[in-house]
């Protein structure tokens, strides 16, 4: 049992006593959703002693160490897996983060959240007009927790309902993810990944994923969101090859958990998150030109893919300018700087940029040096 499922099936106990449950009946029926978990701790405690079986799963689920396999348990800060591999054969081993954790991370690191019910409807759907979805974006851990204790946001959205699943938007992180599906009874993607591309020039990074990729998630089926910097031209949602998608308007964030109470857990610091590999942009230009998208990818010489620069634009991208608002971060003056080499590379001009940033004095203030900024940033760039 891994450290992911051990938080999984605490999560999900406290989940069932919270709804009324006796504390007993919630931790056997919590671990009634791992029967080999839950038949080797019978075997421990004894078959028909099912006092004694209790007994013996609070320990598994609190104690300091657990009696199985010698999983690490306790209320350490810093987890540390090396996923089952012995410790002298690992070249090394990441920093793990799930549940508050990770979301507190994801909010460190600037990027805004927003819930999601189990369905995988967002929490501003079904409210009235006006109400659009980037208001229910968060960056403050408070409204996270409010979320998650089932007592809504400070506009009521999501009132009554445990909210544990949140999602971020990756480009407005500067981030491009692949979704490597590994569900029991599908193709799994790790393997049609694989087949795809010649071993032989595979990066040790997607040949060994847990033991080389600097920064992913681990999700509830064994399977993989790979964290790639990116901040080309916008990638539309699709199937790259089968099981495996990309992921750039909207993803499942690390510290999450799905319906049965699974965690996607985060590996590594997103800041380590290597730049999206050309071979990976080869396959996704090829994708586009077959669906008739030539323009949705930026075209690279090969023999530059392997340190690949996204280049400037001089058309409009689908990228708003709400979009990239929300993704300044900082004082006012920071955040124009920001926006103004953000709409730079999307295509804007300076006096479509300068017009948002006066129009938005809730994100941006009303510097009398707004203008200034704004025009020197692009005449920086070459776009003056």
């Amino acid at each position: 049992m891994t450290t992911a499922d051990l938080l999984a099936l605490k999560n999900h106990a406290a989940a069932l006593e919270a709804e009324g449950l006796p504390r007993r009946d919630a931790v056997m029926a919590a671990f009634k959703r791992y029967p080999e978990c839950l038949q080797e701790c019978r075997e421990v405690a004894g078959q028909d002693n099912e006092n004694a079986l209790y007994a013996f799963l609070e320990y598994v689920l609190e104690g300091p160490q657990s009696a199985l396999g010698g999983l690490q348990v306790g209320a350490e800060a810093e987890i540390v897996e090396l996923h089952g591999k012995a410790t002298e054969n690992a070249p090394r081993a990441l920093k793990t983060r799930e549940g508050i954790e990770a979301l507190e991370y994801m909010l460190s690191q600037g990027i805004p959240l927003i819930g999601n019910y189990e369905s995988g409807a967002s929490i501003n759907k079904g409210k009235a007009q006006g109400d659009p979805q980037e208001k229910a974006y968060t960056s403050d851990l408070k409204t996270i927790k409010s979320l998650m204790a089932g007592q809504g946001d400070k506009h009521g959205r999501a009132k009554g309902t445990q909210i544990r699943r949140f999602s971020f938007r990756p480009h407005a992180a500067g981030l491009f993810c692949l979704d490597i599906d590994r569900k029991p009874n599908k193709p799994d993607g790790l393997k049609e990944l694989q087949k795809v591309f010649d071993l032989a020039t595979l990066p040790d990074e997607l040949t060994d994923i847990e033991s080389h990729f600097p920064c992913y998630v681990k999700t509830p089926n064994n399977g993989y969101h790979l964290y790639f910097k990116y901040t080309g031209a916008p990638i539309k949602k699709a199937d790259l090859f089968t099981s495996i998608e990309l992921k750039y308007d909207q993803l499942t964030a690390p510290g999450s958990v799905n319906k049965d109470g699974k965690p996607y857990v985060l590996y590594g610091a997103i800041e380590n998150a290597p730049p999206l590999f050309g071979l990976i942009l080869d396959k996704i230009q090829k994708a586009g030109k077959q669906a008739g998208q030539e323009k949705q990818v930026p075209q690279k010489a090969a023999a530059d893919r392997t340190s690949y620069t996204p280049p400037t634009y001089t058309e409009k991208q689908r990228i708003t300018l709400d979009d990239l608002a929300m993704e300044t971060t900082g004082g006012n003056h920071d955040k124009q700087v920001q926006f103004a080499g953000k709409a730079f590379r999307c295509g804007y001009t300076a006096n479509e940029a300068l017009d948002y940033v006066k129009s938005r004095p809730d994100i941006f203030g009303t510097g009398a040096d707004t203008a200034n900024t704004i025009y020197s940033v692009f005449r920086d760039n070459g776009g003056m």
